[in-house]
């Protein structure tokens, strides 16, 4: 029911709108719009969105980042799954709209952690990567 409370109250154009919850019995449904496309990572590989057409890709990333800003103005949802096999689309026009909310949550104000300033992170992101990619 994580999923449930992440999108309650949420209204956007390209976040996957929650129409209704059927919690009569296990396992619980919840209905949302309905999007004839399948996922973005589908329609990215079987061309659906062709990958060569920068004017329809450009269109998708405004759309992701349009849900994502509409998220992050909310200031109180984290999604914590954003990938395209999590976004759906929609339409001959391919309406593209965040979804799968079953990794997301609230997050209220004391509902936090800080990473203590001597706490030693390691490097491991930049080993084996040839020194000239990030300049001198």
């Amino acid at each position: 029911m994580v999923q449930l409370t992440a999108m309650v109250g949420l209204r956007h154009e390209n976040v996957d709108r929650l129409l209704g919850v059927n919690c009569a019995e296990r396992p619980f449904y919840l209905v949302t719009e309905y999007s004839d496309r399948g996922t973005l990572h589908d329609c990215l590989r079987n061309g659906t969105i062709p990958c060569d057409n920068v004017e329809a890709l450009f269109d998708v990333c405004i759309q992701a980042v349009s849900a994502l800003a509409y998220l992050e103005a909310q200031r109180y949802v984290l999604h914590r799954a954003v990938a395209a096999r999590n976004f759906l689309v929609a339409g001959e026009d391919r309406l593209v709209r965040l979804s799968i909310f079953e990794r997301a949550r609230r997050v209220f104000d004391d509902d936090y952690l800080v990473r203590p300033h001597n706490l030693r992170c390691q490097r491991s992101a930049t080993r084996g990567v040839d020194p000239g990619v990030l300049g001198s």
